[in-house]
């Protein structure tokens, strides 16, 4: 597999019609979209995903009148890539509901910070990489949404995310806990039981 280009943080105000004529495209959206094909019209109120396959028209809308936010690949792959793809029953042009993204995402970083440096093994990580992606987007597709049964998830699941979008800001547990309303010491056995 050949990575093209890794691109993270993007935003667009208006619709977007990809088509590609000989690469694939993995597409992660943060914020709610609609993806519109062949006039059929999927929302998603949360982060979703999609392959978009070489030729393949796809059109993707914000569901607010605020841009939404993505990041993406675009990768070539070979024939027994594509077989590989099959083989473990990947979604292509049929977007994804992302119950918890943290994989994908951190994933997505490291190929980035991979892209800006090449290093030595520059091709064997990228293409175990984007495997990862590939096997987190199959079982959510597939499986049953593995959401813990936590006091307070998606709450936590915001805090997290916030955190990793602006790690440089001064997070106060105090502040957080006073905010969600529980203590110091419950906080902590959540936020553990939640991500370890």
């Amino acid at each position: 597999m050949k990575i093209n280009n890794v691109n993270l943080n993007c935003r667009k105000k208006s619709y977007s019609v990809i088509e590609r004529n000989s690469h694939f495209t993995f597409m992660l959206f943060r914020s709610p979209v609609m993806f519109i094909s062949d006039g059929d019209n999927k929302d998603f109120k949360n982060s979703s995903a999609v392959i978009i396959s070489n030729g393949f028209r796809q059109e993707i809308r914000p569901l607010k009148n605020t841009p939404f936010r993505y990041d993406c690949i675009n990768f070539q792959t070979s024939s027994a890539d594509r077989q590989y793809m099959v083989s473990m029953n990947i979604p292509i042009d049929t977007p994804v509901e992302i119950t918890d993204d943290f994989t994908i995402s951190s994933t997505l970083k490291s190929m980035k910070s991979a892209f800006l440096r090449k290093g030595r093994n520059y091709n064997e990580f990228m293409e175990l990489s984007i495997k990862i992606i590939f096997v987190s987007m199959g079982e959510m597709a597939y499986g049953k949404p593995d959401i813990p049964d936590i006091t307070k998830y998606s709450e936590f699941k915001a805090l997290r995310d916030a955190i990793f979008e602006e790690p440089m800001k001064e997070w106060s547990v105090d502040e957080i806990c006073y905010n969600m309303a529980i203590s110091r010491t419950y906080f902590h056995r959540l936020y553990y039981k939640a991500f370890g």
